[in-house]
């Protein structure tokens, strides 16, 4: 059994895969919570959203790929109620990013915070009591990072949910790569994201710049910023 610091997790279990090529070791957390969670409008807002091939959602799971520390890996949740808490059950080569993925979930499932408080003040506001009570448990939804999140909210850019659903699969599908052999496969989700080819059409340009500058470690839009007429202007002011 393993441990991992500051994850406030506690880990069940850890099995070795059987496969001849390049395994992935299945380590089982439980993640705990202060309820309530209203897991099931959780899932309901994550399934139009989920990325084809990189996330998937299911009646009472989540499923997504990851790539940390350039290992591959996936990961899946689902919820016990009865004991508030979250069993994560992580499939990584890397042995040390359990504790990454561990903070993430808190994140994705906003489990630090404490609903009972927050809900306490928020029924002061007399429009606000009703909602309280017709949805116990109700949390804003996380991201995985915020550069998955920078690029969703460009493909979103005036078109539907369903519309930057599908742009999101497109990009995975043509520049992912898919996870390694034996690295546990969680249904839909076989794919790392990756970035656009600089050919995509103009509007694209925004997304595949922001790519460009993540993998170089320079400030997205700043060139952009110098060379733009308003910059100049004010920079002669």
């Amino acid at each position: 059994m393993k441990t991992f610091p500051n994850t406030n997790a506690r880990p069940v279990r850890t099995r070795e895969p059987r496969g001849p090529a390049v395994s992935a070791e299945e380590v089982v957390f439980r993640v705990p919570f202060c309820p309530p969670l209203d897991w099931s409008s959780m899932l309901a807002f994550l399934l139009p959203r989920a990325t084809p091939g990189v996330e998937a959602v299911e009646p009472d799971c989540y499923r997504r790929t990851m790539s940390i520390h350039g290992q591959s890996g996936c990961f899946d949740v689902t919820c016990d109620q009865t004991g508030n808490a979250l069993n994560v059950r992580i499939f990584a080569q890397a042995p040390d990013s359990a504790s990454i993925v561990l903070d993430r979930v808190r994140h994705i499932f906003d489990l630090d915070a404490d609903w009972q408080k927050i809900a306490v003040r928020l029924r002061a506001d007399k429009l606000l009591t009703p909602l309280l009570a017709a949805g116990p448990g109700l949390r804003p939804p996380g991201c995985w990072d915020g550069f998955e999140l920078a690029v969703r909210a460009i493909l979103g850019q005036q078109v539907t949910v369903k519309g930057a659903t599908t742009l999101a699969g497109r990009l995975v599908n043509s520049f992912g790569k898919p996870l390694v052999p034996n690295t546990k496969p969680t249904a839909r989700a076989s794919h790392a994201v990756a970035g656009f080819s600089p050919r995509q059409k103009c509007w694209r340009k925004p997304t595949w710049h922001l790519l460009v500058c993540r993998g170089h470690g320079r400030r997205p839009f700043a060139d952009w910023r110098a060379r733009s007429p308003k910059s100049k202007s004010a920079s002669t002011a």
